[in-house]
């Protein structure tokens, strides 16, 4: 399978979307807490929104789900 680098902008493009996700992630926790939110039901929908996203990518890439043998 042949390996192709990604460009440099779309790698600096996606460490800046990153960052902002990570920093209104906070934010939104923050006023999930304060509205009444308990851990366990912020951390749940965190995780799941993770896991979301990175099944996505997944699928954008093109990468195989399935475990080798």
């Amino acid at each position: 399978m042949a390996e192709h680098a990604i460009p440099r902008w779309v790698g600096i493009a996606m460490l800046l979307v990153i960052a902002a996700v990570f920093g209104s992630n906070h934010v939104a926790a923050r006023i999930a807490f304060d509205h009444g939110t308990n851990v366990t039901t912020a951390v749940a929908v965190r995780s799941a929104g993770t896991a979301l996203i990175v099944l996505l990518l997944l699928l954008f890439s093109g990468t195989s789900l399935r475990i080798g043998q």
